[in-house]
């Protein structure tokens, strides 16, 4: 967890923006025992990549087709 918590400490001096997609359970408890979870942001973990960088990029989300 020390690069993990390493590299969130660089990117946030950079103005980078950390993410984190598909966190798998056991390592999710791992990040909130190390506080990772609130340093980088719990808005900032997301359970698809592809939400991710939807949310990231600020473009909409696709459209659901109606119903007929």
């Amino acid at each position: 967890m020390g690069a993990l918590e390493s590299l969130a400490n660089d990117l946030q001096r950079e103005g980078v923006t950390l993410v984190v997609a598909r966190l798998r359970t056991r390592m999710r408890d791992e990040f909130e025992a190390s506080g990772l979870t609130e340093r980088i942001g719990v808005d900032r973990f997301f359970s698809s990549v592809g939400h991710a960088v939807t949310v990231c990029s600020g473009a909409p989300p696709p459209a659901v087709p109606a119903l007929p």
